[in-house]
C-alpha cells in the first residue's frame, strides 16, 4: 500500500494552495478551487489530502460517474442527500426548486439559479464543510451549473469547495472562471521518488530509466505499473511506445487487472461500472438477480479495482472506463439487465429504462417508446442533452423509418439546443437517411442550415438558410412564417450588406403571401409581417404590427415559440424597452432551466444589451464573460457586439479602437453589415462621450448611406448629436425626420425622449429648452437612466453657454453622478468639466466604507493589501474586468483616484492601519 505522503511526493505547492482554501474556510471565508489535469495525474490524491488536512469539517463528496452524465442533477441529489432533512429550512423559493429536482414534489422545470442558491445553504447550514467533487467531467450539467452557482455566491460562510476535473466538457462550462489549480507531470527527480517508494526490491537502472519514460510524469501509472509488474516484468511487459499517453497505459493495466478475476467478479464489477450510483443495495440486488452471490465482489476488493463502503467506489476513474470498454457486448447487456430488474421502475423510471435499453439488441419497439417518454421527462426538467441522449438511442431502438426520421430529427434539436453542434450534425445524418419524401428532406435540409448558421455566422450560410426555409415552404404551409422568419432575420440582421438587399427583394413576396394566406396570425407570423412592413413600408408604418407582436411575445407561456432576435426586432420598432427587459428576462430564465445551451449564448449578450440599457455595465460585463465561456465548448458564433458597446459606455476608447479594427476586417472579409453597424455605434458613442464630434462624424463615414434594421434605435441618434455640434445641419435635420417620424409613431417614453432631444439639438434658443426638459420628462418615465443622463448633460451645457451656470449646475451634476455610478467613465469625465466650468467642484458619492456594497469592501480590502485585479479575481471568483469595473466605483466612494490611494483611505475610514 502506497502511503499519502508518499503518493503527494512533487505537490507540495499545490497542497499550500489547497489549505489556504481550507484555512480561509476555517475562518469564516468560503473558497472555490478547480483541480484539473490529465487522468491519473494525482487530483484525486489532492482531494484526499484536503479531507486529512479538513478532519474537523463536515465532509460533502461525490464522483461524476461517464453513464450518468446526461441524467439531470443525479449528483446533486447525491451531494444532497446527507443533508436533505434540512430542505424545511431553507426559504421557500430554493426549498421548492431543490425538491423538484429530486422528484419530492411536482412543478415546472426548476430554476437553475434558485437551485445553487439551495445548494449553497445546504453547503453552509453545516460549518464548517469541506465539499469534495471528483471527477467533474462526468457530472450532468444540471448540477455542475446548480455547484457552480453555488461556488460564486459563497462569500463569508465556512465552506471550502475542490472540484477535480480530467478535461474541458460541456458539462464543466459553468465551472469556467473559477480559480484554477493545473497538475502538471512529475519531474524525472519527483518520479523517481514516487516509483522508489513503491517498489518492493531494487530495481535495475536500464528498468528505471524505461519505466520513467514511459510513465511520462504520470504518479498513478508509477505506481500502479510498479505494483502489478514488479521488477521484472516492466521494462518487457509494460515497454509501451512513447508516444502512447499515460492514461491509455493505465487503461490496458487495469484490463490485465481484471482478467485475472475469477468470471463471477469480474461481472460484479462490470454491474458496478455500470451502475453510476455507486448503491451497494442496488448492485447486491442485481448480483442476486443474476445469481450471483455478494462475496463474488471481494477478489475485486482485494486486487485493489474497487472498494466498497457506504458506496461502491473504484479507486480511479479509469478503472471504470477499463472494466466497461474491456468487456464483450453480451456482458455489457447481462450487467445491464441485472441492474434494470434491481431498479425500481416507478420510483426511477428513467434510469430503469436507461438499463433495459442497454440490455437488449435492437430492434424493440417498446424500449424505443419508453426511451422516447424519458427523453419528454427529461426535457421537462431541464435536461436537453439527457433527452438527446434517450432520443439518440431510441433511434437506434426502432427499426420502423418514419420513427427513425422522426427520432433523430429530435435527437439533433436536443443535440443542437444543448451547444452540441457537431453532434447534432451527426444525428442529422441518420434523419436525412430515413427521410422518405420531399416534406421530410426540406426539414432536414432546413434543420442542418440552421446549424450550420450558428457555427458560422456569415452571408453563404444565411443564403443556405433562405434556400432551406423557401424549399421547406413548399411543402409545410405551417412551418413556412418561422422558416422564412428565421431566414431573413439572418440576412437582414446578421450578414452582409447584400443580405440587408436580398432581404429587402423578397420581403415583397412573403409580405403578399402573408395577406393571401389568411387565418389567425402566431407569433413567427406578426414578427415577420412586422419585420416585410418595415423593409416595405418603413418603420412607423410598421408600429402596429409590432406592437402586436411584442404583446404575443410578452403573453406567451411558449419560450419555445420564438426566439430573442425576434422580441429584439418588434420591441426596437416599436420603442417597447419595459417589455423588451420583461422578455429577456424571463427568456434567459427558461433557457437555463432547460439547458439550451445552444440559445444561451445569444441570450446572454441580449441580456447584457438590456443591462447597458438600463445603466448595469458590471452586469453586463458577468453575462459577456459566462457568454465567451459557452463559446468556447459549444463552437458558436460570435463577433463580440455586446462587448463592444460596452466598452464604448465605459469610455475604453482603446478597447473601441482595437474591437472597431477587428469588426471592420470581418465586414471586409464577409461583407457584414452587423459588424459594420457596430463598429459604428461604438466609435460615434466613444467619439461623442468626449466631445470630439468631428471624429465622430469621419467614423461614421463608412455606415451613411446604409440602412441597418438592427441599429436604429441606436445609431442615428448619435449621428444626429456630431452633425448638430459640427454645423451639419443638413445632416442632422435629415436623421431627425428619420427619428421622428418612427418615434412618434411609436409614442413610447423611451422613443419621445430621444426624438425630443434631438429635436432640442438643432432647435433655435426660444424652443430648444422646452424641448430638453420635454426629453428628461419622457426618460424619466423610461427605462433608461443613461440616456437620461444624457439628456441631462446636453441641457447642462447647452445652458452653461447661455451663462445660465446656476441653472445648469442641477443637471450636470445629476448626469455626473449617474455616470460616475454606472461607470460611463468619459461622460463622467465630460460632465466633470462642464460642472467645473460651471463653477462647482464636482464631488462623488460621499466618501465611506458604509457606501461600499459587500463585494466592493473585499475587492477594496484586497487591494489595500496589495492584491492585483488578477489575483482579487481569483480570491473572489470574478473576472479580471469585473474587478476593474468595480474598483472604479470604489475610488469614488472613497473619494480617491488610484489603487494605491485605497489603504490609507481605509485605514482613514476605518481608524486603523490594520486592513
Amino acid at each position: 500500500m502506497i502511503s499519502r505522503v508518499h503518493r503527494a511526493v512533487g505537490r507540495d505547492a499545490e497542497r499550500r494552495r489547497i489549505k489556504q482554501v481550507i484555512d480561509g474556510a476555517q475562518h469564516g471565508t468560503a473558497g472555490v478551487l478547480v483541480v484539473q489535469g490529465e487522468a491519473g495525474i494525482g487530483k484525486t490524491t489532492l482531494l484526499n489530502d484536503a479531507a486529512v488536512a479538513a478532519a474537523d469539517f463536515a465532509l460533502l463528496r461525490v464522483q461524476g460517474a461517464e453513464f450518468e452524465a446526461g441524467m439531470p442533477y443525479s449528483v446533486l441529489h447525491q451531494l444532497c442527500s446527507p443533508r436533505l432533512a434540512l430542505l424545511p429550512t431553507l426559504p421557500d423559493p430554493r426549498r421548492r426548486a431543490l425538491e423538484v429536482a429530486f422528484g419530492l414534489r411536482a412543478g415546472p422545470a426548476p430554476d437553475r439559479f434558485l437551485l445553487g442558491l439551495g445548494l449553497a445553504d445546504l453547503l453552509s447550514a453545516v460549518a464548517p464543510t469541506l465539499c469534495l467533487v471528483d471527477d467533474a467531467q462526468w457530472i450532468d450539467l444540471e448540477s455542475s451549473e446548480a455547484l457552480a452557482v453555488a461556488a460564486r455566491h459563497l462569500s463569508t460562510e465556512a465552506v471550502a469547495v475542490l472540484v477535480a476535473v480530467r478535461a474541458e466538457s460541456p458539462n464543466c462550462v459553468p465551472f469556467r472562471g473559477l480559480p484554477v489549480l493545473r497538475l502538471g507531470k512529475l519531474s524525472n527527480a519527483d518520479s523517481w521518488l514516487v516509483l522508489s517508494a513503491s517498489l518492493p526490491a531494487p530495481l535495475d537502472i536500464q528498468v528505471r530509466d524505461q519505466i520513467l519514460a514511459e510513465s511520462d510524469g504520470n504518479p498513478l501509472a508509477l505506481t500502479e505499473l510498479s505494483q502489478v509488474a514488479g521488477p521484472t516484468g516492466m521494462a518487457g511487459g509494460f515497454g509501451l511506445p512513447a508516444t502512447v499517453s499515460a492514461p491509455e497505459r493505465v487503461e490496458h493495466l487495469y484490463r490485465d487487472r481484471l482478467a485475472t478475476l475469477p468470471e463471477s467478479s469480474r461481472t460484479i464489477v462490470l454491474i458496478a461500472a455500470a451502475d453510476p450510483t455507486g448503491d451497494p443495495a442496488l448492485q447486491w440486488r442485481a448480483a442476486a438477480a443474476i445469481g450471483l452471490d455478494w462475496s463474488a465482489n471481494l477478489p475485486a476488493v482485494d486486487s485493489g479495482l474497487i472498494d466498497i463502503g457506504t458506496r461502491v467506489r473504484f479507486r480511479h476513474p479509469l478503472v471504470r472506463s477499463a472494466v466497461y470498454q474491456s468487456a464483450e457486448p453480451a456482458e455489457r447487456r447481462l450487467a445491464h439487465a441485472a441492474l434494470a430488474q434491481a431498479t425500481d421502475e416507478s420510483a426511477e423510471p428513467d434510469r430503469f429504462v436507461w438499463h433495459r435499453a442497454r440490455s437488449v439488441v435492437p430492434p424493440d419497439e417498446v424500449v424505443s417508446a419508453d426511451l422516447e417518454r424519458a427523453a419528454e421527462r427529461a426535457r421537462a426538467r431541464g435536461g436537453a442533452a439527457a433527452a438527446a441522449a434517450f432520443l439518440e438511442r431510441a433511434v437506434a431502438m426502432t427499426a420502423d423509418c418514419r420513427r427513425r426520421y422522426e427520432l433523430a430529427l429530435q435527437a439533433t434539436t436536443a443535440r443542437h439546443a444543448a451547444g452540441d453542434l457537431s453532434g447534432a450534425l451527426a444525428l442529422l445524418a441518420s434523419a436525412e437517411l430515413n427521410a422518405t419524401n420531399d416534406t421530410e428532406r426540406a426539414w432536414t435540409a432546413m434543420k442542418r442550415a440552421e446549424v450550420g448558421f450558428d457555427h458560422r455566422h456569415d452571408i453563404e450560410h444565411a443564403r443556405m438558410l433562405w434556400a432551406a426555409a423557401e424549399e421547406l415552404g413548399r411543402h409545410d404551409a405551417k412551418a413556412a412564417s418561422a422558416a422564412y422568419l428565421q431566414a431573413l432575420v439572418a440576412l437582414c440582421l446578421s450578414e452582409g450588406l447584400d443580405g440587408y438587399q436580398l432581404g429587402c427583394e423578397v420581403a415583397q413576396a412573403v409580405h403578399s403571401g402573408q395577406n393571401t394566406r389568411g387565418g389567425r396570425l402566431g407569433i413567427a407570423d406578426s414578427v415577420l409581417q412586422a419585420l416585410t412592413t418595415a423593409m416595405k413600408s418603413g418603420r412607423a408604418q410598421a408600429v402596429p404590427v409590432a406592437r402586436t407582436a411584442v404583446a404575443m411575445i410578452r403573453d406567451s407561456d411558449d419560450q419555445g415559440g420564438y426566439n430573442l432576435v425576434w422580441a429584439w426586432i418588434v420591441c426596437c420598432l416599436s420603442w417597447d424597452d419595459d417589455s423588451w427587459l420583461t422578455i429577456v428576462d424571463r427568456h434567459v430564465a427558461a433557457l437555463r432551466a432547460a439547458g439550451r445551451l445552444a440559445e444561451m449564448n445569444d441570450a446572454l449578450n441580449y441580456r447584457a444589451m438590456a443591462h447597458l440599457h438600463t445603466g448595469e455595465l458590471d452586469q453586463a460585463q458577468t453575462l459577456l464573460d459566462e457568454a465567451e465561456a459557452l463559446r468556447a465548448v459549444t463552437g458558436a458564433a460570435d463577433r463580440h457586439y455586446v462587448e463592444l458597446a460596452l466598452a464604448a459606455w465605459r469610455g475604453d476608447l482603446k478597447v473601441v479602437d482595437r474591437l472597431c479594427n477587428e469588426h471592420l476586417k470581418v465586414a471586409a472579409d464577409h461583407r457584414e453589415a452587423r459588424a459594420v453597424a457596430s463598429a459604428t455605434y461604438a466609435s460615434v458613442m466613444g467619439y461623442n462621450s468626449t466631445g470630439r464630434y468631428d471624429l465622430a462624424l469621419e467614423a461614421a463615414e463608412v455606415y451613411l448611406g446604409h440602412d441597418m434594421l438592427c441599429f436604429h434605435v441606436y445609431i442615428p441618434q448619435e449621428l444626429l448629436e456630431a452633425a448638430a455640434h459640427t454645423g451639419r445641419l443638413d445632416l442632422a435635420n435629415r436623421l431627425l425626420g428619420q427619428i421622428a417620424e418612427h418615434a412618434v409613431a411609436a409614442g413610447t417614453s423611451w422613443s419621445l425622449g430621444i426624438e425630443r432631444r434631438c429635436r432640442a439639438l438643432i432647435t433655435n434658443a426660444s424652443g430648444a429648452e422646452e424641448l430638453f426638459v420635454e426629453s428628461a420628462k419622457y426618460l424619466t418615465a423610461s427605462r433608461a437612466p443613461l440616456q437620461l443622463a444624457r439628456t441631462e448633460l446636453l441641457f447642462g451645457e447647452w445652458l452653461r453657454r447661455r451663462q445660465r451656470r446656476s441653472e445648469a449646475r442641477p443637471h450636470l451634476r445629476d448626469a455626473f453622478t449617474v455616470f460616475s455610478e454606472a461607470g460611463a467613465e468619459q461622460f463622467a469625465v465630460r460632465a466633470a468639466r462642464e460642472l467645473r466650468a460651471s463653477g462647482e467642484v464636482p464631488r462623488r458619492a460621499a466618501s465611506g466604507i458604509g457606501n461600499l456594497t459587500a463585494q466592493e469592501l473585499a475587492i477594496a480590502r484586497s487591494v489595500a493589501a496589495g492584491a492585483t485585479s488578477k489575483e482579487v479575481a481569483a480570491e473572489l471568483v470574478l473576472s479580471p474586468r469585473t474587478v476593474d469595473a468595480h474598483l472604479r466605483h470604489i475610488f469614488g466612494k472613497l473619494g480617491v483616484t488610484s489603487r494605491r490611494q485605497i489603504r490609507g483611505a481605509m485605514a482613514h475610514l476605518t481608524g486603523s492601519g490594520d486592513n
